[in-house]
């Protein structure tokens, strides 16, 4: 189940963060309880929010150690868990670029559909 979920994190990491509109549908649940700092968000408008990003931020490139991710229970929540994983980043569009650390936090349901564990909430911080 851990390497379940870490495999999930880290797919969605590498898949979501190269620049390029993908399909969450691999990923995430239909409805995200919170993308971002916007609640109750479809799967659909999350799919539009970074191809508005990649628009503005074509060329892309992420790191991360993937011994640092962190999966913890949600404690009195069966099968929800809360994954963190802190990463660095840079972003241009070819006039300006941009860099930074962040770090993912993703709450993670073991969904009733038979599609295994799947995003649900998306909230990415900058480090301090």
């Amino acid at each position: 189940m851990l390497r379940e979920i870490a495999n999930l994190v880290f797919g969605y990491m590498n898949a979501t963060q190269n620049g390029k509109p993908i399909s969450l549908y691999p990923y995430c649940t239909l409805r995200l309880v919170e993308w971002y700092g916007q609640k109750n968000f479809t799967i659909q408008q999350a799919e539009k929010s970074i191809a508005e990003y990649y628009k503005a931020w074509p060329y892309q490139n992420t790191r991360f150690d993937p011994s640092q991710l962190r999966i913890e229970a949600i404690d009195g929540q069966p099968n929800v868990y809360t994954a963190i994983l802190p990463f660095d980043w840079s972003a241009s569009n070819g006039k300006k670029s941009q860099s930074g650390h962040s770090v993912l936090q993703v709450l993670v349901t073991l969904t009733t559909n038979g599609y295994g564990y799947r995003i649900t909430a998306v909230m990415n911080h900058k480090a301090t």
